[in-house]
């Protein structure tokens, strides 16, 4: 009814042939309907170990009816799908530069299995960072990276993501470009838009990496874990630099670093904050700013600085710590495999 433009409220109940009430559904947010406040619309999803026959009785809820209140009903076997989306729309990388973007999975119909994404149209010598989101993951932040001889320009490259379905078909799906935006300080939309672009500026005075470690990348909720950058500074090129820790896992911070002139070292401390960590790799991004000028912002007594420069390290991943009773249930299997193998 919602996509119809209708006011119908509707309300599905469903029942098995005693009369006995299996499900009652009245309203399902419809998550592909970005600009949606009011989500009325009711979806059930059963399954059913044996042929049975049911009832569904649809009514509306408010009482209400008229040549306006138009749905559709649809009765369907549910196929596990996704869709993706991507933002923001237009991310900017300077030569030798990375750009940020993060990508939003919404899994329909219990699908969870891992996607694998896909770039195409990006020039040579652009790399890109981990493209898969593993089973039952929500989004992936990932990056893309120029060459230092990059020529400035425009690129309107095609993300897509493939997964397998049940009968080990791979299925496509394009990632839609979108920005999120937000009406009235409290409704947050993802606003739709027509191309995805990258733009290819000139060459920056510094660029960032992230220096390796020999192990793979852990986290730990009991202590912070260094994060070591390196700023690779053109030739008399001395600014002071601060670093900001940017990750796919909101329980992930670091504290910023200013990194003080001439310096081409610094270390951030990841701290992971979760209580209930779960046991899914994060994607970190270092970025680092330059102060430019400051501006007294109107009507305020303090300043507000503006960034003339702005990059980005390669995202790299980070395992996260496994959760308590997962980690005691993962000990008490490999005790049992031990035994057994005994």
């Amino acid at each position: 009814a919602r996509r119809l433009g209708s006011p119908a409220d509707m309300r599905m109940t469903l029942y098995d042939s005693h009369g006995k009430v299996i499900a009652d559904v009245d309203d399902t947010e419809d998550k592909e309907q970005y600009l949606l406040t009011h989500h009325a619309d009711p979806q059930i999803i059963r399954r059913f170990q044996r042929a049975e026959t049911c009832f569904l009785r649809l009514i509306e809820s408010q009482g209400k009816g008229g040549e306006e209140y138009a749905y559709r009903l649809k009765v369907y076997k549910a196929e596990p799908d996704f869709s993706l989306n991507i933002e923001p729309a237009t991310i900017s990388l300077a030569q030798g530069g990375s750009g940020v973007l993060n990508v939003v999975v919404l899994r329909k119909q219990q699908f969870w299995g891992p996607i694998d994404l896909h770039v195409e149209g990006l020039p040579e010598g652009f790399t890109v960072s981990s493209t898969q989101i593993p089973a039952g993951g929500q989004r992936l932040m990932l990056t893309i990276t120029a060459p230092e001889g990059a020529d400035t320009t425009v690129v309107r490259p095609r993300v897509y993501g493939t997964a397998q379905d049940e009968n080990g078909q791979i299925v496509r799906r394009d990632a839609k470009p979108v920005e999120t935006m937000m009406q009235a300080f409290y409704y947050t939309h993802m606003m739709p838009i027509d191309e995805f672009r990258v733009e290819v500026t000139e060459k920056l005075p510094f660029s960032l990496s992230i220096v390796e470690p020999d192990q793979p990348l852990a986290l730990s909720v009991e202590r912070k874990i260094p994060l070591k950058v390196r700023i690779h500074r053109d030739e008399g090129y001395n600014e002071p630099i601060t670093l900001m820790l940017r990750s796919s896992e909101r329980n992930v911070k670091a504290e910023a670093v200013i990194v003080e002139p001439g310096q081409t070292e610094a270390e951030l401390e990841i701290e992971c904050k979760a209580e209930r960590p779960r046991p899914m790799p994060t994607q970190l991004v270092v970025s680092g700013v330059v102060k430019a000028t400051t501006k007294r912002i109107a009507g305020q007594a303090r300043n507000a600085f503006v960034a003339a420069i702005n990059a980005f390290t390669p995202a790299v991943t980070a395992a996260m710590p496994v959760a308590p009773k997962e980690q005691k249930a993962k000990q008490q299997s490999t005790s049992k495999n031990q035994k057994k193998n005994k």
